[in-house]
Formats: structure tokens, sequence, C-alpha cells
């Protein structure tokens, strides 16, 4: 709210007022008056206050609720509860009223020249109080207490409890990742996989000698092991439905076909581990892959037909099956 600009705009009716009048030669006697009352109008439109409308809050029409800071106090006010430059010069013809058009075309055109928008759009005010307004708005919806019981077994998942589980969910997630730097946590994340590189290389020199001489076995191993972390790096990114999507059991099959059992097994253990670092749910993540790639290993004993791919993924989808079966299960009883 400008104070300024109404004190401004009176005073310049007032002065033009005079020079038209006297310029159309009209009688003294009846200037006073008309003088008062035009003034006294004017002086109403602005104490209501003339807006000048935004179009970016127009969205939702005309009418929009508003902040008016009078005196660093701040008022709420709606586009109704006060005039545009077009409502005012409407509703001051609607209410002056001269006893002849010449008059009243006079002071209609002056009045028309002296409204001007008191209220005044804050450009920068407007998008501070936005900033902070969308900072404070609360990621999570359903408020848990400590010890609360969210939903008992059996009972109907409803909106309510729903909007509590991704409430948690929300905060457990957030609780869970890796806090500090960035840098650190690469840093730390290389240092565990070439660990576990380094524990291969060794395992590869000391039991398999021939394999670590053999470039083209070596590659074949390190291909095989970086495509499938390169697969868990993508679904990771691209937040796929669930992690078990990806076929890690593939990887101690091919080793297994290509070379021998324990090295299929001590490979895939070390993929496991690796891909463990990233995963929600590390243990059970592991759990499940180390029981599907054993299995894996073992239905491929005598590998005689192309058919024993076909056996070997049933009882792979077995080994999962069990295994959730019975973890869910022991979850189950540990939480009731």
């Amino acid at each position: 709210f400008d104070v300024d600009i109404k004190k401004d705009a009176l005073e310049a009716y007032l002065n033009e007022f005079d020079i038209k009048w006297r310029s159309t030669e009209l009688e003294e006697k009846e200037k006073v008056a008309y003088r008062t009352a035009s003034y006294k109008l004017l002086d109403y439109l602005y104490t209501k206050g003339i807006i000048g409308l935004n179009v970016k809050h127009q969205t939702s029409g005309k009418n929009y609720d508003f902040s008016l800071l009078d005196n660093n106090i701040s008022i709420l006010r709606n586009t109704q509860d006060v005039y545009t430059a077009e409502t005012a010069l409407l509703y001051f013809k609607q209410n002056f009223k001269a006893s002849n058009q010449v008059i009243q075309d006079l002071i209609d055109n002056l009045a028309e020249d002296h409204i001007t928008p008191d209220l005044i759009f804050n450009e920068r005010l407007t998008e501070i109080i936005r900033d902070n307004t969308v900072n404070n708005v609360s990621t999570t919806k359903g408020m848990v207490q400590k010890g609360e019981l969210i939903v008992a077994k059996s009972d109907i998942i409803d909106d309510e409890i729903y909007q509590k589980l991704e409430s948690y969910k929300a905060t457990y997630d957030a609780q869970t990742k890796t806090i500090g730097s960035r840098t650190l946590v690469y840093l730390g994340q290389v240092v565990l996989v070439g660990f576990i590189l380094t524990i291969l290389m060794s395992f590869l020199f000391l039991f398999r000698r021939d394999i670590f001489s053999d470039n083209r076995q070596l590659s074949l191993i390190l291909i095989v092991t970086t495509g499938m972390l390169l697969s868990l790096t993508w679904a990771l990114k691209m937040n796929i439905a669930s992690l078990y999507y990806i076929p890690f059991c593939v990887v101690p099959i091919i080793i297994r076909i290509l070379f021998d059992t324990r090295l299929a097994l001590y490979l895939h253990m070390l993929v496991i581990l690796i891909a463990g670092f990233f995963v929600a749910n590390s243990f059970e993540f592991v759990f499940y892959q180390v029981t599907a790639g054993m299995v894996a290993i073992f239905s491929i004993k005598n590998f005689v037909k192309r058919e024993r791919f076909l056996v070997s993924a049933l009882f792979i989808l077995s080994a999962y099956f069990v295994s959730f079966l019975f973890w869910n299960n022991i979850m189950q009883a540990i939480t009731f």
C-alpha cells in the first residue's frame, strides 16, 4: 500500500481541477461544491484501495486472495474487496452527478486521468514468501509417534494407514542414507570394491594360476562380473520395482559351465557382497541371492542337454520361493 500515490494523485487532481474549470469559463459559485464532492469520492476510492491486477495470479479467475502490507502489518484481503482502475472509474461515474453534461464530462475525464492503482504488487517480497512456504511444506503426511502401532495383523489398510506407512518409509529411507561428504562416500565404495577384487585376484593367483596367467580367461571373468554390477547400477538409477528382477544367478551358471564349481561359487559370493553395499535390506538380499546361486550351481552339475537351463531356472525360482516364504514367516513371528 503506497500512501504517496494517493497523496500525489489527489493533490494533482485539485490543481488540474482549478485550471480546467477556469478554462471552460464555468460559474465560480458552483466550483467549490463540485470540487469538494468529487474530491471526497476520489479520496474514498483511494482509501478503499485501487489494485493493479497481476496476470500471474489470475489462473483461477480475476478474484484471488492477497496480503496487503500496511505499515509493516500484513492484512489478508481479496480482490473483491478493492477496486481496479476500471471499476473505480465506473463507481465514480455512477455516484457523481452534475447539473449539466459539460460539467459531468469535465469531472469524469479529470477523475479518469487521476485514478492510479495505489496497491502495488511487490514481486521480490512475493518470491521470498513463496520460497519460504515451499520450503516449510512437509514431505510426509501422517505423524507416527514412537512405539505407536501403525497397523495390526489382518487389519484393512485404509487411506490414513497407507499415508502413515508411506511417511514411515520416507523417514526410514532418509535415515538409512549415508550422511557425509559425497566424495568420501564414493571413495569408501571404491576402496571396498577394490578390496573385494583384490581378494578375487589373490584367489586366482594362489589356487587357479592357469586362469590368472591367461588374459582371455581373466578378462572374461571381469566382464561377467562388471556387467552384472553395471546392471545393478542401472537398476538403482532407474528405480525399478524390485532388484530381484536382475538375474544374478547368471554369473555362477556361466562360470560353472566355462570353469568349475568352486570358482563359480566363489565369484558369485563376491558379486553379491559388492551388490550388498548398494541395496536396502542388505542381509536379506545377500541371503536370497547366495541360496539361489548355490542351487543354480548344483542344478547344472551334469550339464549335457540344453534342457538343463530350464531345469536350472525352475530350481532357482523354487529356491527364491522357499527362501522368501520362510524368511517372511520368521519376520512376521518376530514382529507380532
